[in-house]
């Protein structure tokens, strides 16, 4: 998983480089992505550690729960904008 999400890094960091703007249309989908990507996270650390949402006990684990519904959200966000810039690049987009 850390390889994945250093390549996905990597090209992200080249595609704005690259581009030199921010397209807005693609940071629009990208954003709407991202309740998408907090629900997987979570569903994913949830399968990992073989817990529910029974097993969540008290502050603490409401905090780590949202933390990675957050880091979800932003890493489908990047992924998203990446793979749109990646393979659907359009001429005089801004």
């Amino acid at each position: 998983m850390v390889v994945a999400a250093l390549i996905v890094t990597a090209l992200y960091l080249f595609v704005l480089i690259r581009d030199r703007a921010v397209s807005w249309k693609k940071f629009l989908w990208a954003q709407l992505s991202m309740p998408f990507g907090a629900i997987a996270a979570v569903l994913f650390v949830q399968g990992m550690t073989r817990s529910g949402f029974a097993d969540i006990g008290g502050p603490i684990d409401v905090i780590v729960l949202l933390a990675v519904a957050a880091g979800g959200a932003v890493g489908m966000a990047i992924l998203v904008y990446t793979i749109e810039s990646l393979f659907w690049r359009q001429g005089g987009e801004g």
